[in-house]
């Protein structure tokens, strides 16, 4: 991100959109990290730092004037659905895979798959005082399966 507040501008690239809320990743080479967490500090920390009025240019769509609106309706979007998947989680843990069309309807193919994944863990990885989560690791038995942990969460009660 890139500010100019004597020009009056902020360039937010795809951090701050103002139609669609960003794809949250959570990185592999921090698969415990609180990504969600960090992106929810860095909007407070932009509206802190950037004037309402200023023109925010996003890395795609249109240019538009009302930051604190779009960053408001972000946390709602991501409020919302990390809510869902919650809600879904609170009598049976459920896997990621369980998990993945209540943030991506429709057909699921790779690429929706893929950013499931990766939005969800960004969610679930806050830590469980501030979300709510439990989770569980559960394995199969090398003699039943695959051997292959699976994780399955569970939103407290």
């Amino acid at each position: 991100m890139l500010s100019c507040s004597a020009e009056g501008w902020f360039f937010s690239a795809d951090h701050i959109l103002d139609r669609v809320p960003p794809l949250l990743i959570q990185s592999p080479l921090d698969p415990d990290g609180d990504n969600y967490g960090l992106y929810l500090q860095s909007l407070h920390q932009v509206e802190m730092m950037v004037d309402q009025e200023t023109l925010v240019l996003p890395g795609r769509h249109v240019p538009f004037h009302g930051l604190r609106p779009a960053i408001a309706a972000l946390k709602a979007s991501h409020g919302g659905r990390v809510e869902r998947v919650q809600t879904e989680s609170r009598q049976v843990p459920r896997s990621i895979p369980e998990l993945a069309p209540l943030l991506f309807p429709g057909k699921m193919n790779g690429r929706k798959m893929h950013y499931a994944v990766f939005e969800i863990l960004a969610y679930i990885n806050r830590p469980a005082a501030k979300t709510g989560w439990n989770g569980c690791l559960q394995t199969k038995s090398a003699s039943a399966g695959s051997g292959r942990l699976a994780r399955r969460w569970r939103a407290r009660p």
